[in-house]
């Protein structure tokens, strides 16, 4: 005989899930046993999607469609401008960011945001971030055509750094965009299967030299920005040293946060913007953080809700909130932060061969084509498989644990 139906709602009553016994009763008597195992299952099946899928995914995912859909149709025609044209958009690496999923990538009309990378031209480039920046495109498009990452490209790359470790431009000088970019960008070659001969360690040093005391790094005054993308270059890197100027950068921003969860930083051009926020989101990603946990909270706000304040009803994002209204840029960035979202983790750091972001834990070919809403609701990271996988377990087990008896019984 199957189990007495009381059992289930005692069961239900001890885990104070719920205290309407008479309606339940009614749903679960020995009458309609079978549909008690139907209403059993499906509840519980329920709790265990809960408690694997955060309600909030699905609501980043539309955060982002809605951001794409206002750049396609409000910058595309700034494509094709002539190029002494103040309102020119190029497509580069970051444009590229933004549909690289392979969906969005192979969606034909999002090629006007995919960049032309002839190698050839990395002999005529100033600076080592231009190169690293064609390096970081076709590591996106490596990901579903292997073998895109050019050996030429990297090769160039790699003679532009120095006996002490730093990448030097054509005049001889250095920055900490030039650094951060190229370590990002030859770790992603790397873990694209490109040969890349570079003294890691002391490209590393080079980086934390430019640190600030207090964490942070710095670029042109912008702090926030930077350091969030040298965080990136740092949880790329994944030497012990990088762990700790790492962990030094995240509590940068984490002291960074108003009471709104807006990051702003001590830079001359700092305020609460949304790139701030975008990059600095992104450099928590990529070092692991929980951006939607305690942590990331202020005033009942998380950094990703104070990201998504400055994304209008129509989908774009206003740089500032006094901001008149969206432009690409941030509209770029913000939609870059909500790739990561969508993810769980930064875009280069998922290209590294493991999984997570490789730190030590501690406590503190030829010319390539790389084919204001205040109200929204915000998230965490998507589940891992591993969830994913427990959750299908558990909920197969129900299922037998029905179906056997049962079964039994009809034999």
């Amino acid at each position: 005989m199957p189990a007495p139906a009381s059992a289930v709602l005692d069961a239900f009553n001890g885990f104070a899930l719920f205290r309407a016994k008479p309606f339940f009763m009614y749903l679960i008597s020995e009458r309609t046993f079978k549909m008690k195992k139907l209403v059993s299952i499906t509840v519980i099946a329920i709790l265990i999607l809960t408690l694997i899928l955060p309600a909030s995914a699905l609501n980043v995912q539309s955060n982002f469609d809605k951001a794409l859909s206002y750049y396609k149709t409000n910058y595309e025609a700034n494509y094709s401008l002539p190029d002494d044209d103040f309102n020119k958009i190029k497509a580069d690496v970051w444009t590229m960011y933004c549909v690289s999923s392979p969906e969005n990538l192979y969606d034909l009309t999002n090629q006007f945001m995919t960049p032309e990378v002839d190698p050839a031209d990395a002999a005529d480039y100033v600076t080592p971030s231009e190169v690293a920046k064609d390096i970081l495109a076709l590591s996106i498009l490596n990901k579903t055509v292997p073998s895109s990452i050019n050996q030429t490209l990297v090769d160039n790359l790699v003679s532009r750094q120095s006996a002490n470790g730093s990448f030097l431009d054509k005049t001889g000088e250095t920055n900490v965009s030039d650094q951060m970019w190229s370590i990002t960008a030859l770790e992603a070659a790397r873990s694209g299967g490109a040969t890349v001969n570079y003294n890691k360690d002391k490209a590393v040093s080079a980086l934390i030299a430019l640190q600030k005391t207090d964490g942070g790094f710095t670029y042109w005054d912008m702090e926030l920005d930077t350091t969030g993308a040298a965080l990136i270059a740092l949880s790329m890197a994944g030497t012990p040293a990088a762990d700790v100027a790492k962990q030094k950068a995240v509590t940068y921003i984490e002291n960074s946060l108003d009471n709104n969860a807006n990051m702003i930083g001590k830079g001359k051009w700092d305020s609460a913007n949304s790139c701030a926020q975008a990059y600095g989101i992104m450099g928590l990603l990529a070092a692991g953080e929980d951006v939607t946990g305690a942590k990331w909270t202020r005033g009942g706000k998380t950094v990703v809700d104070a990201l998504l304040a400055y994304q209008t009803a129509e989908g774009g994002f206003l740089y500032a909130s006094f901001s008149e209204a969206p432009d690409s840029i941030s509209t770029t960035q913000g939609m870059m932060a909500l790739v990561d979202l969508k993810n769980g983790k930064n875009l280069w750091v998922s290209m590294l061969k493991t999984d997570e972001p490789t730190t030590t834990k501690t406590e503190i070919p030829t010319s390539t084509t790389t084919p204001k809403n205040n109200d929204v609701e915000t998230g965490g990271s998507l589940p891992s498989p591993a969830l994913w996988v427990v959750g299908i377990i558990a909920i197969v087990a129900l299922i037998m644990a029905f179906a056997l008896p049962a079964f039994k019984k009809k034999k």
